[in-house]
């Protein structure tokens, strides 16, 4: 639906797909879901943990049109500067 409105309005969209490796996303999770437990202060905006990611691994699918993939457990400054530039 986005590339449709995207062609319809004449606008440029940029897709942003984020990865890490799985173990790296668990461990992620995991530390969010201790600090819910604990009521510790964090910038974190959502609260999903593992049950959400299990969940959504099993129907995710594949972007099938350009995108940037930025891998998040390297330096991410290659994709910014990509992201800009198409910006």
């Amino acid at each position: 639906m986005l590339y449709d409105i995207a062609i319809r309005v004449g606008a440029p969209l940029v897709i942003i797909e984020t990865t890490a490796p799985e173990d790296m996303i668990r461990q992620r999770l995991s530390q969010r879901e201790a600090d819910i437990a604990a009521d510790r202060q964090t910038d974190d905006v959502s609260t999903a943990g593992n049950d959400v990611y299990d969940r959504m691994i099993q129907t995710a699918q594949p972007i099938r049109h350009d995108h940037i993939t930025v891998d998040t457990s390297q330096d991410i400054t290659p994709a910014l500067r990509q992201i800009a530039a198409q910006l």
